[in-house]
């Protein structure tokens, strides 16, 4: 597991990495313009080797909150700003370009879907994250993403916990976050799973507003945000913080609550089991 935050671009790529360096970041996540608008993207210089030197890897960019392959009217439009970012994240060195699914018509969704598989089949990887909102947005149900991912095997999936947890997922209890993890692996695949954007929820469970929260200090909590990030340690992923005041004394905050709660000492069924060698499928978990 690689740690990191979302880093802003504004004060451009020295200053972004700089800052990713100050807070001990492994990794990192920036957009590659305005989120909200369809053009204006960053420029840099020397991006690759300011990584390199740095040793942050690996590069994710967060696609524009605008696309949305699932409508009617904006499908190809959108399509048309993915390409666009995989262009600028090819130049940078990026591996992963995670998109929202957006809100519409799957079978639009799944057209689009296969136009754009054509264009990555290498880095950086079209990755689907899912989604909080209620309504026709796309990407709620982890049954839906593990669908998606089937029938779109070069996708990655991004896991973010407030959008689940806001969703319906209670990842502050034991037994909602054994169902995820057993979840993950028997359905989705650790293969699939590249990163992980590691959010507390300010909202309530089942909420289904989007509202990011600090470390430990949500609703799902120090004991959840713990017992996620020790499980998602032992794994080949990028985990990326997306919480409130980015450039603030909070994301320091945040980084040193995130390292000292994987360090923290607890016991979980899954650390039993291996410490134990036994299996941890599901007949396991259910004699708990």
């Amino acid at each position: 597991m690689r740690i990191g935050f979302h880093i802003p671009l504004s004060g451009g790529w020295r200053k972004a990495v700089d800052y990713a360096c100050l807070l001990g970041c492994q990794t990192m996540q920036v957009f590659s313009h305005n989120p909200r608008s369809w053009g204006g993207f960053s420029e840099g210089k020397n991006v690759k080797l300011l990584l390199h030197a740095a040793n942050i890897k690996p590069l994710i960019i967060h696609s524009a909150y605008i696309v949305n392959l699932a409508s009617l009217k904006y499908g190809e439009k959108s399509r048309e700003l993915l390409l666009k970012e995989r262009e600028k994240g090819k130049r940078w060195g990026a591996e992963f370009l995670v998109f929202h699914p957006g809100s519409g018509d799957k079978k639009t969704l799944y057209q689009n879907l296969e136009i754009l598989s054509q264009h990555f089949s290498s880095p950086p990887y079209l990755t689907i994250e899912n989604t909080s909102g209620g309504g026709r947005r796309l990407g709620k149900d982890l049954r839906e993403i593990e669908e998606i991912l089937c029938l779109f095997p070069y996708l990655r999936f991004c896991l973010d916990t407030a959008h689940l947890f806001q969703q319906g997922y209670n990842l502050a209890s034991r037994r909602g976050r054994r169902h995820l993890f057993r979840f993950l692996g028997e359905k989705i695949g650790e293969e699939k799973l590249a990163i992980v954007h590691l959010n507390d929820s300010l909202t309530p469970l089942s909420s289904h507003f989007d509202r990011h929260w600090h470390i430990g200090r949500g609703k799902i909590g120090e004991r959840g945000m713990q017992e996620m990030l020790r499980e998602f340690s032992r794994r080949d992923i990028a985990v990326i913080m997306e919480t409130p005041g980015i450039g603030s004394e909070m994301d320091r905050i945040n980084m040193q609550k995130a390292r000292a709660l994987c360090r923290a000492p607890h016991s979980t069924v899954t650390d039993l089991a291996r410490f134990l060698g036994l299996s941890t499928s599901q007949p396991l978990f259910n004699a708990v």
